[in-house]
């Protein structure tokens, strides 16, 4: 695709990068070998030089690394002011959306007492619904939705951890919590938001280690 009326090769090759995933990562961790990578775009910028493509994509470069560079500081800052709050012996039922009732959903939260520190989310999906409860309660849902039941997992474990309004507008949140997770083998069954509340469900096996790569990244 040639430049649009009026676009510099800067907006143009930036248009060209966005989307190759592999480009991007490459350029924000600085090991793009950017006269290859500028030969790779070149039929679809068209016009400049394979020189002043590689310069488009040096800048964009270090115009990616220093606002990742605020991010990381915000998101930093946001996590060490954050709050947790454990709890194990969780279950985590997912049914078949098609059988499942709002009238029978409305049947048991009517019987679960959040003021009392029972805990009751419930996620409607097209294909699945999710129910997640206390130990105390599992029997209760188990009941309730037996013919409709698809999976459920019972050693399970919920970290919810709160921060503060400035979250809702806050880009890659989820995505830092995830990435520590994930970068350290740390699968997350489910996860959840509440306003300031983000909730994470994982294995109970690997809760220990969940809190210890949050708490060492909060700084504590």
């Amino acid at each position: 695709m040639a430049l649009q009326k009026g676009e510099s090769i800067q907006k143009a090759v930036e248009r060209q990068v966005k989307g190759l995933f592999y480009m991007e990562e490459a350029l924000f961790e600085d090991i793009l070998n950017l006269r290859a990578a500028a030969k790779k775009i070149k039929p679809r910028v068209r016009q400049g030089s394979i020189e002043a493509i590689a310069i488009a994509l040096r800048r964009y470069g270090e115009k990616a690394r220093k606002d990742a560079r605020a991010a990381d500081e915000a998101l930093s800052a946001m996590l060490s002011r954050s709050r947790m709050r454990v709890r194990t012996g969780v279950a985590d039922f997912t049914l078949e959306s098609e059988s499942v009732t709002l009238s029978k959903v409305a049947e048991i939260v009517k019987k679960i007492h959040p003021g009392r520190g029972e805990i009751i989310h419930v996620v409607f999906g097209q294909e699945a619904t999710t129910i997640i409860v206390d130990s105390e309660n599992y029997d209760l849902v188990k009941k309730a939705c037996a013919s409709l039941i698809i999976r459920e997992r019972k050693s399970v474990a919920e970290l919810s951890i709160m921060t503060t309004r400035k979250v809702e507008n806050t880009v890659g949140w989820v995505a830092l919590i995830s990435r520590l997770l994930a970068r350290n083998g740390v699968n997350m069954i489910e996860t959840l938001s509440c306003y300031t509340e983000t909730i994470l469900l994982v294995e109970e096996q690997d809760l220990g280690r969940t809190l210890e790569l949050i708490r060492k990244a909060k700084g504590g």
